[in-house]
């Protein structure tokens, strides 16, 4: 699976109407609650506001694929936005690539004619995480320039979200 140039990767949507919207989008099968979507608009709003942008991506995008890989909404909820056991190998069996993702990129930019600076935060390996789990790509998928049987790539990103729960006190 490909996705967009890195300039059409979106910042990930809080609002309970646009996650829902995007879900759809992919064609995900997953549908969550009314309530599990204002708790997660909730979670990323905070994050933003206290200025941590690149968590507050990275989290949004985790916490969709948390449910996409089958993970309760209540553990998709409670996960950490940073947490580095995310790029451990979680047993022998785990197959996916180390790290799991690079960090967020935060882009500085000067609004022209005046000295004011702005930042952009898109989480590009967040988005293609998510996307690979949430939407239907057939029994193979494609991350990081490898071929996965879906599956196994679902319950490899499962295992290493509970692993990095465990790890952060999630």
């Amino acid at each position: 699976m490909s996705g967009p140039a890195p300039a059409q990767v979106p910042v990930c949507p809080a609002g309970a109407e646009a996650t829902a919207n995007l879900l759809a989008t992919w064609g995900a099968a997953t549908r969550p609650s009314t309530g599990w979507l204002a708790a997660r608009e909730e979670r990323v709003r905070q994050l933003r506001t206290a200025g941590r942008l690149a968590e507050a991506e990275r989290y949004g995008w985790l916490s969709l694929a948390a449910l996409g890989c089958g993970m309760t909404p209540r553990d998709a909820i409670a996960l950490g936005p940073a947490a580095a056991s995310m790029d451990a190998a979680a047993g022998p069996a785990d197959v996916l690539p180390r790290p799991l993702m690079e960090p967020p990129a935060v882009v500085a930019a000067v609004v022209p004619g005046t000295t004011l600076e702005t930042f952009d935060v898109r989480d590009d390996p967040g988005w293609e995480l998510a996307r690979a789990v949430l939407a239907p790509p057939g029994p193979v998928l494609s991350y990081r320039s490898r071929d996965y049987v879906t599956s196994v790539f679902a319950a490899g990103v499962r295992v290493r979200l509970a692993t990095a729960m465990e790890v952060t006190g999630g």
